[in-house]
């Protein structure tokens, strides 16, 4: 009530409240505001700046892309899916049905070395195309793979310029 002091100010509540409602501009909602409002032309220039500041930002992130280097390389490996590959040991010997039927079911084909170096299959262009056409007849088998190896954070791959199959020999299975 006016004239009666409130618990959380010292001065009696209606002078406080006449006090404060001079000293600011109360807004809509009764927030004290000490600016002004901007007006629609204020308003209208900020948002142009900030849309051309969002332009030149996504433009720069495009602009002047540079590929990574990368070596001529000749790999020797299986084509095997990823989902068994990284699963099961067993992925490796000689004979593998499972590479086969999950090839078919559509995991992701990969190339691993008898080291067990893993390289995924990349094309040649941008956006990247699958190479599952390329990779199924070699399902399972041993094949040699030359082309363009790229490498970064300890992911290899390799864009197939020719894949042809191998002999192998030597490979011990995991047991």
């Amino acid at each position: 009530m006016p004239g009666e002091k409130c618990l959380h100010h010292s001065a009696p509540c209606g002078e406080y409240e006449t006090d404060t409602q001079q000293r600011f501009n109360t807004g809509n909602y009764g927030f004290a505001t000490a600016m002004r409002r901007p007006d629609i032309t204020e308003l209208t220039i900020a948002l142009l700046a900030v849309s051309m500041c969002a332009q030149s930002a996504s433009s720069d992130q495009s602009a002047d892309l540079k590929p990574n280097k990368s070596t001529l390389a000749n790999i020797s490996g299986y084509v095997r899916d990823m989902a068994c590959l990284m699963r099961f040991g067993e992925a490796l010997k000689l004979t593998n049905d499972c590479a086969l039927m999950c090839a078919r079911a559509g995991s992701p084909l990969v190339i691993v070395t008898k080291k067990g170096v893993i390289y995924v299959p990349l094309s040649a262009e941008i956006p990247d195309t699958s190479q599952r056409e390329k990779l199924m007849p070699f399902v399972g088998s041993f094949v040699e793979i030359k082309g363009e190896m790229f490498q970064r954070s300890g992911i290899k791959t390799i864009v197939i310029a020719q894949i042809t199959k191998a002999d192998d020999t030597g490979l011990t299975s995991k047991k």
